[in-house]
């Protein structure tokens, strides 16, 4: 039996990324971040002396605060991920925003859209120009919409190409809605590194636990034109009032 207590630091050598585990503070989201990129955590303190008399040098030190900062980028987007660090929920139901290029004949025109048509998302852009909504419409600068994605313009507006943008409802997919008065909730983060072999053959691993942290409100993503997306999100922590005053726990165990 490896007695891990008695594993020098020097013996270590981490590498790789391992993966993380983000849970919600009332448990009811959870996500599993098991293709990350890169992976940081910072456990940091600030302290302060306290001078005097004619001594140069301090009476006395004190630490100021502490914090504990994690980033994560991982190369899979997960929406249960973008809830927590918007402080949300993950919502049944999708929306498409869609772009299409049609040419009306007889004053009509359909949408591929043929149902949960978002009315007030139609966008209609004739020879440059963007018609007006309306309900009845009576000049070549008007259109209407139903939501099942029929399409009607002016008598005697015919043959002309349009490009319309539009947003529609679909029942296969999900959404998160992030509101104006959304406040990033309170996480937990659990932090298993890549397997470390030590010189004796055997196998340790690295568990880092973030008992309470806080997004700093950011969900990063950034496309490319030749390049994969890899959402980047920040946390530091917050107290997490425990009876034991754990702040962030580093256990080192056996790879059984």
């Amino acid at each position: 039996m490896l007695n891990l207590a008695n594993v020098k630091s020097n013996n270590l050598v981490l590498h790789g990324v391992g993966e993380a585990f983000l849970l919600s503070a009332d448990g009811s989201i959870a996500g599993r971040l098991s293709k990350l990129q890169s992976m940081s955590i910072e456990v940091s303190s600030e302290s302060e002396d306290v001078y005097g008399g004619d001594s140069l040098f301090p009476i006395f030190n004190y630490i100021k605060s502490k914090t504990a900062t994690f980033k994560f980028k991982n190369a899979t987007m997960d929406m249960n991920v973008l809830a927590v660090t918007q402080g949300t929920v993950v919502e049944g139901n999708g929306e498409v925003n869609a772009v299409e290029t049609l040419v009306v004949k007889g004053n009509k025109a359909n949408l591929s859209a043929t149902t949960g048509v978002d009315l007030e998302s139609v966008v209609v852009i004739a020879d440059g120009k963007a018609l007006k909504r309306a309900t009845s419409p009576t000049t070549s600068d008007q259109f209407s919409v139903t939501e099942t994605g029929a399409l009607t313009f002016a008598i005697g507006f015919t043959n002309t190409t349009i490009e319309v943008s539009y947003v529609y409802k679909v029942t296969d997919g999900s959404t998160v809605n992030v509101l104006t008065n959304d406040v990033p909730g309170f996480v937990e983060l659990r932090h298993t590194s890549a397997p470390v072999k030590l010189p004796d053959g055997r196998k340790v691993q690295l568990h880092t636990r973030v008992y309470k942290a806080v997004c700093d409100g950011g969900f990063n993503l950034e496309y490319t034109r030749d390049g994969a997306v890899a959402p980047e999100v920040t946390f530091k922590s917050v107290d997490p009032e425990r009876p034991d005053k754990r702040f962030v726990t580093y256990s080192l165990t056996e790879v059984k």
